[in-house]
């Protein structure tokens, strides 16, 4: 008895199956509403990127990654030698067409460093002589401050009442950030702080 082939099985036996495979860059898909799906090739360089570009070409990069949409079979690159103090956001694209990350050009890997720049003065209110809180709403729990690119990192108090040295600091929200999160003090000696 002769049994029905999938439209895979008949693809694999005919060899087109391992041919898409090789030519898989440039992939094609049906998305669910029926609409064809062609990949573009992104290019995001947070120093010298401007989103006013379509970051089609690294000559003209897109800066930021995080607020916009991409679909299956996109390639997302990065710069190389890119620091980008953010997460690295994620688009799932559709089953056999994902969206894909990546770098492009020389250097070292991009690091994704999840940090949020808190360098602004508008960010912080002094509390008493010394003591800073910022007035920013973080997005998840500090884990650390980094000064200067890195040159100096912060000192963890338990409690506020034990900052007295520029750099130290403390967060009142360790484990409660599903609640709304916490407030950051940082002792310095003047307002532009970190």
């Amino acid at each position: 008895m002769k049994s029905k082939l999938s439209r895979r099985q008949w693809l694999q036996g005919t060899g087109t199956a391992s041919l898409s495979a090789i030519l898989g860059m440039s992939c094609r898909t049906t998305a669910p509403s029926g609409t064809t799906l062609q990949g573009q090739t992104y290019h995001i360089d947070p120093a010298n990127g401007d989103d006013s570009n379509d970051g089609l070409t690294p000559s003209r990069p897109l800066k930021n990654h995080a607020a916009r949409t991409f679909i299956g079979g996109d390639r997302v690159l990065f710069k190389r030698g890119s620091v980008i103090r953010d997460m690295l956001h994620t688009c799932n694209g559709v089953e056999h067409c994902p969206v894909v990350y990546g770098a492009y050009g020389d250097g070292p890997k991009p690091a994704f460093l999840g940090a949020v720049p808190l360098d602004s003065h508008e960010k912080w209110v002094e509390e008493r002589p010394s003591i800073w809180r910022c007035t920013e709403t973080l997005s998840s729990e500090v884990c650390n401050l980094v000064f200067n690119e890195g040159a100096f990192c912060g000192i963890l108090r338990w409690q506020p009442e034990d900052l007295r040295q520029p750099g130290e600091w403390h967060y009142t929200g360790f484990g409660k950030q599903q609640q709304g999160g916490g407030d950051l003090y940082l002792c310095s000696d003047r307002k532009s702080v970190v």
